[in-house]
This record gives C-alpha cells, sequence and structure tokens, in this order.
C-alpha cells in the first residue's frame, strides 16, 4: 500500500503528523534501516496495537503475519557462517535442527520470566537462537514447530556463548525480533532439508504411564510430577575429563520412576524444583540393578507443564471440580458427611484402607477419597462441620457418579483450620 495512504489512515487513528514522524524516525533506528517506509508504518500500526481495518475498506490489515510478508528479508538475509559477534538486526533462513525445552526464571527484580531456544541450520552452519518472552515462546508452543520445518528468523543480536571452554555463536530474539515458522513467502523445495543419521531418532516416542514402561519400547515420552532431585555429581570420562551426571525421580497416579541427565543435560534441572509437573519426550528405557531407569539423550525433550512455583493457590470446590489430575495448590472446606473405614481390594489383590467424606464451601461440594494408611491417621481428626485445607490430591472422573473425585493420599496434606 502506498505510504501516503498509510499516514491518512494513522492521522484518521488519532495521531498528529508530528507523533508519527517521531514513530517512524525511532522504528528506523531500531529496525536498522532493514524496511521501506510502507514497512516501517506497518511496523508500528502492529506495535502500538492499531486495527487499520477500521479506518480503511480497501486493505485487509488483520492477520499480523501480512505486516511482514511485504517486506523483502531476503535482501537483508545472510548466512550463518558469516553470523559475526554483536551484530544487531539479522535476517537468516533455515531448518530447525533441534528444540531445547523451555524453561522459567526469575529475572533480578523476582519478576518471572520465560526462555526458550532451537538450534537453526541453513546448509552452510548452525546457531543456536535464544528466544525472549511469552511472545516469541508461542511459536515453539506450536505443533508444526519441529524438525526440519522452514523457520526465518529476526535476530535482535548475536553474542558468543561459551560452554567447557567452547565458544559458539548465538542469535538472541526479543522485543525487536520477530519468528516466521514456515514462511509463506518462502518455496521450501528451495530449502535443503536436513539429513537425519541416527534412526531411532525417526522412531516414534510413545507416551506411557510409568508402570506400563518396559524395553521393548526404544523411546518413551512420560508426564509426571518431580518426586525427589538428587544432587549432581562429578564423575570421570573415558578420555580422563570430569563431567556431570544428576538424577531425579518422576512420578505419576501409577508408579515412580528414576531419569538420568549426563553431562550438559543436567543444566536442564538447574531450574526446576520437586512438585514440577513435567512432560519428557524420546527417553531411553535401560535395565539397572533389576529396575528399568530412564536416560534423558541429546533427542530428548524437557518442559514444565506447571511450575510448583505456581502451585500455592487455594481454589474453591467449584474450581477443583473444573480441573483433572494433579490438584495444583489448595482447597478449603468444611465436612458435612464422613462414611466409616472400609478395606478395598485393588486389582492386584492388595488391600487397602479407604476412607470418605464431603466437603463444601459456599461454590459446590466433593467427595473426597482417604486412601491407604493415610486414612487412619485422618479418621482421628476430622468431624461433622470441621473446616479443613487439602493440598496435593488427584483428582479424577468417577464414571459411577458421574462427578469428579478428590483422591488424597500420605503424600497429600488435610490440615484442620480454627
Amino acid at each position: 500500500m502506498d505510504p501516503d495512504k498509510l499516514y491518512e489512515l494513522f492521522l484518521k487513528a488519532g495521531y498528529t503528523k508530528d507523533e508519527l514522524d517521531k514513530l517512524v524516525e525511532k522504528k528506523v533506528q531500531e529496525a536498522g534501516n532493514f524496511f521501506d517506509e510502507a514497512g516501517v508504518l506497518f511496523l508500528i500500526a502492529n506495535e502500538k496495537g492499531i486495527n487499520l481495518n477500521e479506518f480503511s475498506e480497501e486493505t485487509d490489515f488483520s492477520n499480523s503475519q501480512n505486516i511482514h510478508e511485504n517486506i523483502d528479508y531476503d535482501e537483508f538475509r545472510i548466512d550463518i557462517s558469516d553470523i559475526l559477534e554483536n551484530m544487531t538486526n539479522i535476517v537468516v533462513l533455515g531448518r530447525i535442527r533441534k528444540k531445547f525445552p523451555i524453561r522459567e526464571f526469575n529475572r533480578q527484580d523476582g519478576t518471572p520470566g520465560i526462555v526458550g531456544s532451537f538450534i537453526a541450520d541453513d546448509g552452510t552452519g548452525e546457531c543456536k537462537v535464544v528466544l525472549w518472552g511469552e511472545e516469541n515462546i508461542r511459536i515453539m508452543q506450536n505443533d508444526f514447530f519441529k524438525q526440519n520445518e522452514v523457520i526465518r528468523v529476526i535476530a535482535d543480536r548475536s553474542q558468543t556463548s561459551t560452554y567447557k571452554g567452547v565458544s559458539k555463536i548465538e542469535l538472541h530474539v526479543g522485543a525487536k525480533g520477530k519468528i516466521f515458522l514456515a514462511p509463506s513467502d518462502v518455496n521450501d523445495s528451495k530449502i535443503p532439508r536436513l539429513e537425519i543419521s541416527n534412526d531411532e531418532y525417526l522412531q516414534k516416542s510413545i507416551l506411557l504411564s510409568v508402570k506400563d514402561i518396559n524395553l521393548n519400547y526404544k523411546k518413551i515420552s512420560i508426564r509426571g510430577v518431580i518426586s525427589q532431585i538428587y544432587k549432581k555429581k562429578e564423575y570421570n570420562k573415558n578420555d580422563g575429563t570430569k563431567d556431570n551426571v544428576q538424577n531425579i525421580i518422576v512420578k505419576d497416579k501409577t508408579d515412580s520412576v528414576r531419569i538420568t541427565f549426563w553431562n550438559e543435560s543436567t543444566e536442564i534441572l538447574v531450574d526446576v524444583s520437586e512438585d514440577d509437573l513435567i512432560f519428557l519426550t524420546n527417553l531411553k528405557p535401560k535395565e539397572y540393578d533389576n529396575h528399568i531407569n530412564l536416560t534423558f539423550t541429546k533427542y530428548s525433550s524437557f518442559e514444565i507443564i506447571e511450575s510448583s512455583k505456581k502451585k500455592n493457590k487455594n481454589y474453591t470446590i467449584a474450581e477443583v471440580q473444573n480441573q483433572d489430575g494433579y490438584l495444583n495448590g489448595s482447597v478449603v472446606g468444611n465436612i458435612l458427611e464422613i462414611e466409616p473405614i472400609k478395606p478395598i481390594t485393588k486389582r492386584t489383590g492388595e488391600i487397602v484402607f479407604l476412607l470418605r467424606f464431603i466437603l463444601s464451601d459456599n461454590t459446590s461440594a466433593i467427595l473426597v477419597n482417604v486412601w491407604g494408611d493415610f486414612c487412619l491417621e485422618v479418621a482421628k481428626i476430622i468431624s461433622i462441620d470441621l473446616r479443613v485445607v487439602i493440598s496435593k490430591g488427584l483428582i479424577k472422573f468417577d464414571e459411577n457418579s458421574q462427578n469428579k473425585i478428590l483422591n488424597i493420599s500420605d503424600k497429600s496434606k488435610l490440615e484442620v483450620l480454627t
């Protein structure tokens, strides 16, 4: 679209010419003269949240992707092999070689942040691309963000990162950057596909419950809660150098399993905590001491689904009934009814005790199942009309009653409120 018409649309949106000229001048400085005048105006509209559709009947600006498609990025693209330290406004085009787990962290001011990264490869070389902020991270959560997909990176800057004495160039994408997944102006067939030399990587990773893990699967995915984090240990490698190994225990509602992280992958565990709900893929099963453990390999991925740091919310019972799986917080209510303790025979033949009571607040009521020896402890302290707080439970849908049930055990907490 003609820049003069775009100016007119901004004026209709309430901007003065002086205000707009200052915005354009600032954006040109930030963008390093990457864009023509129309491109700069499109970017300003996108950043300011201005819906140009409201002021024009001729052009559809509703898709922010269209804003950037008006720019010929190939004019500014460079090969990854040519990237130097401290460059700014870098454009590269290639394919995704590897995706790393998304991580949460705390900034120096104490506020939470989020960061993700992947390896981009354009045939001339490869480099790590680091994404900052929720807006940029969102594209990594797209189902199509996977190995060998075409990616265009517009990076704020390049910098050198050093690990174990080896320095490598990284691209960092922040507020001024942008990631395009499978850009529509790129012919996929013109971008050479990456070769995968390890056939094991091509095999599908199977999502299993912990109790179903066995050596028949070469690659396994699991979802569960970290119940224990062991200290990182140093060991001697065959070549005489030292490296690290670290283990965690992950549990789901069926059982628990040990997962081993070797060398550089132990860095993933720096920001995790016990009680984090996590999802891991491409884990390799190995038998050790008559137990099957899992190993985190270079093809594995790690994602924190729910951080334990966020699990301190107090929910109403109505909110609990809208959840599934682990209770990520606490619930407070009054006990209405209590059933006698009774023995239950599980499908394995094991006999366990079960105590049931109804918990109620001003939003709803829910049946609580107290399992195992924990119910003997609970039975000693609860009574009708007693107000209690429950944390760490498992919410399941009951087919018979067609209602949600909160299950708690010795891993849970039940406290009396006075």
